[in-house]
């Protein structure tokens, strides 16, 4: 899943950075560079390798 998240961190960034002008109209300036800021260590993350993203199934058991 690595790969996926590495993809997804970026669109989301540049999805980001593409309604800046309207978020900043909602959020302010202070919070969208917070956000900006963790979005973008989160997708640093993933592009150096640093995390990586697995999937998980559980499955309860059915009662005999």
């Amino acid at each position: 899943m690595t790969g996926n998240w590495k993809k997804y961190t970026q669109e989301r960034v540049d999805e980001f950075d593409r309604n800046k002008d309207a978020l900043v109209q909602i959020h302010r300036q202070d919070t969208y560079n917070r956000l900006r800021y963790f979005y973008n260590v989160v997708r640093e993350l993933y592009a150096d390798g640093n995390l990586g993203g697995g999937k998980f199934i559980a499955r309860k058991p059915l009662k005999a």
